[in-house]
């Protein structure tokens, strides 16, 4: 784990705080980088992690899944014991938003970038756009809304248990 990013392990403590012992999966949707992994095998320790993403992730400790996150989601049945973890997915197609419908039965956390007229400009002309956090929970449904800045940029988190 860099040091810059040392600080979200206690982080996703305080927010998965009553989830510590039930999660047992975590699905890293969108996975590309891996950081994310790094990050909640310190937090879920006992959990097994897989990667998800359409690109191939080469060097990974972790399971790895060649695979659109959507078709994963649509022939994919979750528990109570899964997390789907989305991080900065949503801002990239709008669309990515339907997917939301087959996440219901598992805990979900999204993480995003917090609203900025310039990076939206920009994600805008490759399809995107970025989401104020009640925009996203109107089709999400949260318990809870946490935010946190790194040394570049504000971003939020949404996380629901299952419904």
């Amino acid at each position: 784990i860099k040091q810059s990013e040392a600080f979200l392990i206690p982080y996703f403590k305080m927010i998965f705080r009553d989830k510590l012992e039930s999660i047992r999966t975590i699905y890293d949707l969108g996975a590309g980088h891996m950081a994310w992994a790094d990050i909640f095998s310190e937090v879920f320790p006992m959990a097994g992690i897989f990667l998800i993403d359409k690109i191939q992730i080469q060097h990974s400790k972790y399971s790895s899944i060649q695979i659109d996150v959507g078709e994963f989601l649509h022939t994919t049945s979750f528990d109570s014991s899964c997390l789907l973890w989305f991080s900065e997915f949503f801002h990239c197609k709008a669309d990515n938003i339907k997917l939301l419908e087959y996440t219901k039965t598992a805990h979900v956390g999204i993480n995003e970038l917090e609203y900025d007229p310039y990076i939206n400009d920009r994600l805008r002309k490759i399809g995107g756009f970025l989401s104020e956090p009640g925009e996203l929970n109107s089709h999400f449904d949260c318990d809870e809304i946490y935010r946190y800045s790194t040394q570049l940029f504000p971003y939020y988190t949404l996380v629901r248990s299952p419904k």
